[in-house]
């Protein structure tokens, strides 16, 4: 067949068994359908030029690169088996498949945003996202994602969103699989594959943001699974799940318990869901578990030898400390609060006129801390 299929030819059919081929483009508005039960395997490589139509009923095998700047239609599977790495490239994107096939030991790389219809199979040989993003329709899924056959990437990401009510399973086969009968309503779920800073320690390779509609009262059970080309050098045995808000929130510990034989970590009683990774050597200081106050002082700035008043403070006792440019301490004061609903008021001395550190410290709350601008009479 000719590398190039041009617009006189209006639509090529291949029914049945099929002939390997050489790499093959699609140009000027051609039409190659693949049915019947064909199998097209093409040696090298595959490029669809817009406006090019690749309708696909059946399976089509590539040993090359692939690059998509039309369209692809039909629910057949493009199965990439090459003997050295393959890309998927294209200017359409993302470009739509309806089954995928890692089927390459030296792997596959994205060079475009992907979306999959139905499944991403991993046979063998790994996907780099390589920055780029899987988006699973809802009903798609990763199916046999194993240690030697596995998506990852330092940048980019899978992603779905799914209407999860009483949900059961492992979502979409991402590796996160819920056991609890909580309604969620439409959910999005993004698992990423960069190490993440917990304290002066790291995480795993994989991470998980869930982001229901629903997110308060939950009482929600789930586990987190992971591979061994994941563990990032950590013991396995040592995993404990770590979370936090959805945002840049510091990472919290939680309970959890890890099943090396079957890699995964199980938490459970969560009323709202967030962030979630593993780690064995995160450390997390004692203050980023506590809970946080939100403290107003006032007036800023103030008078020396003035009344500073502070509200927002639960009942209990506080030290409230200013510092000065060189970190020497100026102020070192006990406050005790009756009520959230009273407000504090605390006597300055006399201080010189400068740019201080406000710090409020509790055993029970995470630290407050801001600026306060003292000036003189």
């Amino acid at each position: 067949m000719s590398n190039y299929l041009s617009k006189w030819v209006a639509a090529l059919l291949l029914a049945g068994a099929c002939s390997p081929m050489m790499g093959q483009t699609l140009t000027n508005g051609a039409t190659l359908r693949v049915t019947g039960g064909a199998v097209m395997t093409v040696s090298g490589g595959v490029t669809n030029s817009s406006p090019a139509i690749l309708v696909n009923q059946s399976e089509i095998k590539v040993g090359g690169d692939f690059a998509n700047d039309g369209n692809l239609v039909g629910t057949g599977k493009y199965r990439f088996n090459g003997s050295s790495l393959q890309r998927i490239s294209g200017s359409t994107n993302p470009s739509f498949f309806f089954d995928l096939e890692m089927a390459n030991t030296r792997g596959t790389v994205l060079e475009q945003n992907i979306t999959v219809t139905n499944s991403l199979e991993f046979t063998s040989g790994n996907l780099d996202l390589n920055g780029n993003t899987i988006e699973l329709l809802p009903r798609a899924r990763f199916i046999g994602e194993s240690n030697g056959s596995r998506a990852f990437g330092t940048s980019g990401e899978i992603r779905t969103r799914r209407t999860l009510s009483s949900p059961v399973g492992n979502i979409a086969g991402l590796g996160m699989e819920f056991l609890s009968s909580d309604n969620y309503g439409s959910t999005l779920i993004v698992r990423k594959h960069a190490a993440q800073s917990i304290g002066s320690g790291s995480s795993i390779t994989r991470s998980f943001e869930i982001t229901p509609t629903n997110n308060t009262n939950l009482n929600t059970r789930f586990r987190m699974y992971f591979l061994a080309p994941e563990l990032n050098g950590q013991i396995a045995s040592g995993l404990q799940m770590y979370e936090r808000d959805n945002g840049s929130a510091p990472w919290r510990r939680l309970n959890s318990t890890v099943n090396v034989a079957n890699r995964y970590v199980e938490v459970s009683g969560l009323s709202s869901l967030g962030q979630y990774t593993l780690s064995a050597d995160g450390t997390v200081s004692v203050a980023d578990q506590l809970p946080k106050l939100s403290v107003q002082y006032f007036p800023n700035p103030v008078g020396s030898s003035e009344v500073l008043s502070l509200t927002g403070l639960d009942a209990g006792s506080y030290t409230l400390r200013l510092l000065d440019i060189r970190g020497k301490v100026a102020l070192n004061q006990q406050v005790t609060a009756r009520s959230k609903a009273e407000q504090q008021d605390v006597h300055l001395p006399q201080l010189a006129a400068g740019v201080y550190t406000f710090q409020l410290i509790s055993p029970d709350y995470q630290p407050t801390t801001g600026k306060l601008v003292i000036y003189s009479h």
